[in-house]
């Protein structure tokens, strides 16, 4: 017998929902780093970089969440 919370299908769903959240607000992170250093650079305001980044942090881990737990049966 096969349990439907572990299907090809839903473990599919899952892996790629946890990566998303896992990576995403990382790769985001090292983003508004560069992107915070660049404005810096150039003598631009960048006070607003870091908050984006925070805000499309969360925003991504939600969305990773999402599709995370969309999986379960």
């Amino acid at each position: 017998m096969t349990d439907s919370c572990y299907s090809q299908n839903s473990m599919g769903v899952m892996s790629i929902g946890q990566m998303i959240a896992l990576f995403g607000p990382l790769v985001l992170f090292v983003c508004t780093i560069v992107m915070t250093v660049r404005m810096i650079n150039r003598h631009r305001l960048a006070w607003w970089v870091p908050i984006v980044g925070v805000v499309g942090s969360i925003v991504l881990f939600l969305i990773g969440n999402g599709i995370a737990t969309s999986g379960l049966p």
